[in-house]
């Protein structure tokens, strides 16, 4: 085999094991969060924190939507096409799903805090220093990690890939 192919097929993998474990968790976010909407103490959130909570559950159901396209193609393709383009296509549903995933854990958050807070303020902090900080931490340092090992490398094309598109 190829070192292309070899190194190829490390990727997949490597995609379909990312895959694979952000599936299940998201399954069981969706899970606790549909099952807030059961509980007694519901009825007695204002209709806007259950709009929020709905629009988090909202987004979890997308961000997993996105995150099963790459596992549902390999399903239906097995082995046919995995190429550089099941490759972007896993990288862009996974910067998709997680967009999707920040939202919902971020709403989670606000609602959590204005149960507990019973302030607007607080809400809101939480809610800016969770966006603040999922940014950094899942797009803008990966992002600068991957143009510093590119430079490393002399290959500056390479610390871009999956961030263009996404």
């Amino acid at each position: 085999m190829p070192a292309h192919d070899k190194e190829l097929e490390k990727r997949v993998d490597t995609f379909l094991g990312e895959f694979r474990i952000m599936v299940p968790a998201l399954a069981a976010l969706l899970g606790f969060q549909l099952i807030a909407g059961m509980q007694q103490t519901y009825k007695e959130l204002s209709a806007f924190h259950r709009g929020v909570n709905f629009a988090g559950v909202l987004c979890t159901a997308i961000a997993l939507g996105f995150m099963l396209v790459p596992t549902a193609y390999h399903r239906l393709a097995p082995r046919l096409h995995e190429d550089e383009g099941f490759v972007e296509l896993a990288q862009r549903s996974l910067a998709r799903g997680s967009f999707f995933l920040v939202l919902s854990l971020t709403l989670s958050l606000y609602l959590q805090a204005a149960r507990s807070f019973d302030t607007d303020a607080v809400s809101v902090a939480v809610t800016v220093g969770t966006l603040v900080f999922l940014g950094v931490a899942w797009w803008l340092y990966p992002r600068w990690l991957a143009r510093r090992a590119a430079a490393a490398t002399g290959r500056p094309g390479e610390g871009r890939r999956g961030f263009e598109r996404a």
